[in-house]
């Protein structure tokens, strides 16, 4: 059983030093814990675009040589997003960090002075904390 105090405790330790939000969350963007250092932040609303994102470069495969991209199907063979781990974003206000924790996302969300470097930083301090507790839970829908 997941305990949501001490999980929004250990994302609070993250959501700092210009981390905006630090979120768990499902592959279809159902919040799971989530501690936030933005007032003005709407985390249903960041969890749900960071979902889409995450969806997007797994069910995308981009040509290297002319850069168009088309979608994969999901019944598709071609299983070369499974070993996705981590995506990084650099948008006009912030930063963007996903990566996987056993079968759930870790969101991090930054203003943009906060390097990638530190993001990832401490996107490995949690994934190194909470892979074993989560790993006991399976809470990623099947598509």
């Amino acid at each position: 059983m997941l305990r949501p105090r001490p999980l929004a405790q250990m994302l609070g330790q993250a959501a700092s030093g210009g981390v905006k939000h630090a979120m768990l969350l499902k592959k279809d963007g159902s919040l799971i814990a989530y501690a936030t250092g933005d007032k003005d932040g709407d985390s249903q609303v960041n969890a749900a675009l960071a979902s889409n994102v995450w969806s997007f470069y797994t069910t995308t495969k981009i040509d290297e040589e002319n850069g168009d991209s088309h979608s994969v199907a999901s019944n598709s063979d071609d299983d070369v997003f499974d070993d996705l781990e981590t995506v990084m974003l650099e948008c006009e206000e912030g930063k963007l960090l996903l990566t996987k924790v056993a079968t759930i996302l870790l969101c991090l969300i930054s203003e943009d002075h906060v390097g990638f470097g530190m993001l990832k930083a401490k996107a490995d301090a949690l994934v190194l904390k909470l892979h074993e507790p989560l790993s006991k839970v399976d809470m990623m829908d099947n598509d």
